[in-house]
């Protein structure tokens, strides 16, 4: 019984560990991949202006 509950419970922390993981990754990375894009096309519009 006690093996069993603790399979379970051991289950369940290994799962909503790997979700609350693969969430905050995904959010860094669409973070930075929006940052990048951002900064870059921000550049792309200001750098052929200011090369005086």
């Amino acid at each position: 019984m006690y093996q069993t509950v603790r399979v379970s419970v051991y289950q369940t922390v290994r799962v909503s560990v790997y979700q609350a993981v693969r969430v905050s990754v995904y959010q860094a990375v669409r973070v930075s991949v929006y940052q990048t894009v951002r900064v870059s096309g921000y550049h792309a519009i200001r750098v052929p202006g200011d090369d005086t």
